[in-house]
């Protein structure tokens, strides 16, 4: 339960703070070009669904990513006398989280860059309901294999050195690591994918 409270609240924060580049560039990337999307405008448009989602992803991503991390080091390395090496779990673990969050994250991603990108004040609903029947429900999934293809891998690099920076941490101060010093791992290992 630790996992899902830490993983919302990280969600959420960071999708609040970032959100008005994440509209800027969505705008940029549109179809209709900057200006006509919105230019600097409204730049909060569309931060409902995603406020609600984001924790909902932050939390469903580090409940798997833990569950299925102590599912591969209790029964596989314990029981099965599997031994896998440490990276390998945290890879398995971050990858299986991603592909299961991303149900999660691209039906809230079309929502939010349609209303983004929308030169007409469409709700939530409105973009949703159009979307299912012009599209069906696989309207609300398009781009779910792109996406995960695009994650994976930031999960992949990003997890094994947040996991290990810890155990570092943890090896060197003979100290659990704080919630301050678990973030700034995570700070620090995603700084190393830029």
């Amino acid at each position: 339960f630790f996992s899902f409270q830490a993983g919302a609240s990280a969600g959420v924060v960071v999708d609040v703070v970032l959100y008005p580049l994440d509209t800027i560039k969505t705008r940029l990337q549109s179809q209709y070009g900057f200006w006509r999307s919105g230019g600097f405008k409204a730049i909060y448009k569309g931060l409902g669904p995603a406020a609600i989602s984001s924790p909902i992803q932050g939390g469903v991503f580090f409940l798997t990513y833990d569950g299925i991390k102590t599912f591969n080091s209790k029964y596989l390395n314990g029981h099965a006398n599997l031994q896998l090496p440490l990276p390998l779990v945290h890879i398995m673990s971050a990858s299986c989280a991603e592909a299961i969050t991303c149900v999660v994250r691209v039906p809230t991603e079309i929502i939010k860059q349609r209303r983004q990108a929308s030169m007409k004040n469409k709700t939530a609903f409105n973009i949703v309901y159009s979307a299912i029947q012009q599209e069906g429900i696989r309207g609300m999934f398009r781009g779910y294999t792109s996406t995960v293809l695009r994650d994976i891998p930031f999960s992949v690099i990003q997890f094994p050195i947040w996991e290990y920076s810890m155990k570092s941490y943890t090896s060197y101060t003979g100290n659990n690591c704080s919630p301050i010093v678990v973030a700034g791992c995570g700070a620090l290992s995603g700084k190393t994918l830029k």
